[in-house]
């Protein structure tokens, strides 16, 4: 399974693409510094219960896209679709914008990401799973809200998890990660990916991709499904792109049950 995240500039065609790899099952050593009660296992389970809950729940996605600078800002477009998740891969069906509807979200140009949250929690287990000695997993003191626990991990450009194609060649990224877990429930409440030194032939200075999750009820059954998310990158120049999402869970397949956000 891939997750394609793409962005079209003038004179340059960047896709990223988030590739889970196969990686060794028994968990880092490292995994012991975790703090405040939080065990890894149990993060691993409740990220495989989101990713089940992606499977089985249908969500509407609605885009808005911006362009500008740590200042100012315009908004360039908007878009909306239905989306399901068939065999672990992000189906789009239903995608309109202001003036048409598209029969596929690859045919929307300009700055664009889709198939990312499924790829994003699987890629991020894999790496909480992972025994790579490069990684650095702890639950540092004093990080985030009183309410959570952060856990925070590195994966080098060398682990081939993250890659930019930059005029037809491909340049592999480091980048950091967190996923921020409630101390009441233990639930995942946020992940976050960051690419703070892009190889130089990308012509970027960062990227930002950073989902966040919230407890809906749906036909009686509690989930933890995404609740809004954003892509951001940053060029060298400081011009800056982003989409802004947000997510509204449909109903379970074969239910039509009102669907209800937990505050």
């Amino acid at each position: 399974m891939r997750g394609f995240c793409r962005f079209q500039a003038p004179f340059l065609f960047i896709s990223l693409v988030a590739v889970p790899t196969a990686l060794p099952k028994s968990p880092p050593a490292i995994a012991q510094e975790v703090r405040e009660g939080v065990d890894l296992n149990c993060v691993r389970g409740h990220i495989d219960n989101v990713l089940a809950a992606l499977g089985s729940v249908a969500m509407t996605e609605k885009i808005e896209r911006f362009l500008g600078t740590a200042t100012a800002a315009r908004k360039l477009d908007s878009f909306e679709a239905e989306v399901s998740v068939d065999d672990g891969v992000e189906h789009y069906t239903g995608v309109r914008g202001k003036h048409r509807t598209y029969q596929h979200v690859s045919q929307i140009g300009g700055l664009w990401s889709f198939g990312e949250i499924v790829t994003m929690l699987r890629t991020t287990r894999d790496i909480i799973d992972s025994s790579d000695g490069n990684q650095q997993l702890f639950a540092p003191d004093g990080e985030g809200a009183p309410d959570q626990v952060v856990i925070t991990f590195q994966s080098p450009a060398a682990s081939h998890r993250w890659f930019v194609i930059a005029e037809g060649r491909t340049y592999w990224l480091a980048f950091e990660g967190s996923v921020r877990i409630s101390r009441k429930t233990k639930e995942v409440e946020r992940v976050t990916w960051t690419s703070t030194i892009p190889p130089s032939g990308t012509g970027l200075a960062s990227i930002l991709w950073d989902v966040n999750f919230q407890p809906v009820t749906i036909a009686g059954a509690a989930f933890i499904m995404p609740s809004d998310s954003i892509y951001r990158v940053v060029r060298k120049g400081q011009e800056r792109e982003w989409n802004l999402t947000r997510y509204a869970a449909l109903g379970r397949y074969g239910s039509t049950a009102t669907v209800n956000y937990i505050p």
